[in-house]
């Protein structure tokens, strides 16, 4: 059997085999035409390269990723239900246990500093034991927040993006569920304890306020953000395809 014959419009077997995938025994019919020597006419076209035999990372990343019309909308469905559940979950248990924990009382962190190698004669004795202040805190408060604000910042910012979004995808992927109004305010209040529960841990009044400020402007700006995002993604995609055909 020829294997890289070609029809009128100048296809090979192998060329309409990926253009009109369907089902999951086409892994196994390409693994059988790439035995039998079966290239795509590019490849026919092109004497510098031989024919790629994909690996077996490649197969099974094909095999599992998504396809049209393989996947059923409902299985898709499904999973992103799971995977946003999941993402809920783990950005809320961050905002309870937030990393390095919290103060369990009030006070403040300091150092010591002593005078070495100067005679006891010499200095004062308010000079021989100092005390330099670094920070203060409150019981509840993050330590992490203290000790690296830069870190605590980003972890703040990017867990309240990984829990909005994730509410986002579940109110999207949820319409005319039955208890849909039901589903929605307990949406609303996991919302609102995320909030209360970052906000009790906030050490400082200017970050309090920032990220109460996000926490009200992500929400209403989060759809047009991911629809700009995702056509830029959808054209890049689209030209990267009209440069590899």
């Amino acid at each position: 059997m020829e294997v890289n014959s070609k029809n009128e419009s100048g296809l090979m077997p192998r060329d309409i085999l990926l253009q009109f995938q369907s089902e999951a025994g086409d892994l196994e019919i390409e693994t059988t035409l790439l035995n039998a020597g079966a290239m795509r006419s590019k490849d026919m076209s092109s004497s510098v390269e031989p024919p790629r035999i994909s690996s077996r990372t490649e197969e099974l990343e094909d095999f599992f990723k998504y396809k049209s019309g393989r996947d059923k909308p409902s299985d898709v469905r499904t999973a992103l239900l799971t995977v946003a559940a999941l993402i809920l979950a783990a950005t809320y248990q961050a905002a309870l246990s937030p990393p390095s924990g919290l103060w369990q009382d009030d006070g403040s962190t300091s150092t010591t500093q002593k005078n070495v190698g100067k005679s006891i004669l010499a200095s004062p004795p308010s000079s021989l034991l100092q005390e330099n202040i670094i920070d203060t805190h409150k019981a509840g408060t993050s330590i992490l927040a203290s000790r690296k604000p830069i870190l605590f910042i980003l972890f703040v910012f990017g867990n309240s993006i990984g829990f909005y979004t994730a509410s986002y995808t579940l109110f999207v992927l949820t319409p005319g569920f039955p208890l849909q109004l039901e589903l929605q305010v307990s949406m609303f209040a996991l919302g609102t304890t995320y909030v209360s529960a970052m906000y009790g841990i906030l050490p400082g009044r200017k970050t309090t306020f920032a990220f109460v400020l996000f926490s009200m402007l992500l929400p209403i700006s989060l759809p047009f953000i991911l629809k700009r995002l995702r056509k830029m993604h959808y054209r890049k995609r689209h030209s990267s395809r009209n440069d590899n055909p």
